[in-house]
């Protein structure tokens, strides 16, 4: 009976609504189901869920940058959370779970993984790996706690492989 917008459509609990603001405000678009909340903001989409109106359950501003925790992410992805751990990747592939870094050119493309129980005989272990060249950088093995630059199959403590020059 009393909208608060040009547009508004209001429902019984939980109560589904639509307001369209004029460009003067700082929200243009706000889309709201029960506690949560869709709010197209100049330059940015933010994402409030369960009451909370701060936009940062998800923001992804006009530049691309994508915030889980922040409503101003100043990267690509940034994760903010008193949680630990903040982010948290869960693979259910039996070779185990990697990130992936790559410049824009290629020229630098390392791999961080975990690796799992489809790879025989480096299960579990931790490796970073030059995906350019093909070598594991770093191993720590998961059997031993060893730890291996340049050989996947540490047999000391530290084991340090260096191959032989051309």
């Amino acid at each position: 009976t009393s909208p608060s917008a040009n547009l508004q459509i209001d429902g019984a609990t939980p109560d589904p609504k639509i307001i369209i603001r004029d460009s003067g405000e700082d929200n243009n678009l706000t889309i709201t189901q029960g506690f949560n909340s869709y709010l197209f903001a100049s330059n940015a989409l933010y994402f409030d869920v369960n009451g909370d109106t701060t936009g940062d359950a998800l923001s992804i501003l006009a530049g691309g940058n994508v915030g889980i925790g922040t409503a101003s992410p100043g990267n690509k992805l940034e994760v903010v959370s008193s949680a630990f751990p903040a982010a948290f990747i869960n693979s259910t592939n039996t070779n185990g779970v990697r990130l992936d870094l790559l410049t824009t050119d290629g020229n630098a493309r390392y791999q961080i993984q975990a690796i799992g129980t489809g790879v025989a005989g480096r299960a579990g272990n931790f490796e970073i790996q030059n995906f350019n060249t093909g070598t594991v950088a770093l191993v720590i093995a998961n059997s031993t706690g060893n730890v291996g630059i340049g050989t996947t199959s540490p047999a000391d403590k530290l084991h340090v492989h260096e191959s032989t020059a051309s």
